[in-house]
């Protein structure tokens, strides 16, 4: 429990939001996958209460089985790296305003030019990965 309080908050909030997030939704079934992916039309709208959480969610799920695994131990390894020893985010908060960007070129890429709604959250776990290796 130590290691997880002495990891840097971006990466910690991270990983402990996919834990949850994850278990609860593949796990128990609470909440139904249904209501966590982006679904732009459900977001945008005036004829009912705009379901915001859509935004951030799709991210923090992972994939069944071994996803629950994997993902959230890729996200911490590189994350950690990422947000302690990267020369790129030496600023504080650099990396979150990297996740931030990252998020919101892969909602808008898979909304206007796939028109799907795919899995963001392994698109999060590739950015993390791919410039992992350009830092060492």
């Amino acid at each position: 429990m130590e290691a997880f309080w002495a990891a840097p908050p971006v990466t910690r909030t991270l990983v402990a939001a996919t834990v949850i997030i994850s278990l609860g939704a593949w796990g128990v079934g609470i909440p139904n996958i249904y209501h966590l992916v982006f679904l732009p039309y459900r977001m945008f709208t005036i004829r009912q209460v705009p379901q915001l959480w859509r935004l951030l969610t799709p991210f923090l799920l992972t994939g069944p089985q071994f996803g629950l695994i994997f993902d959230p131990y890729f996200l911490w390894t590189y994350g950690k790296e990422l947000e302690v020893d990267s020369s790129r985010f030496s600023e504080p908060g650099s990396f979150l305003v990297f996740l931030v960007f990252v998020g919101v070129f892969v909602l808008v890429s898979e909304d206007i030019l796939l028109y799907s709604v795919l899995h963001p959250g392994f698109n999060l776990n590739i950015s993390t990965l791919c410039i992992f290796p350009r830092q060492h």
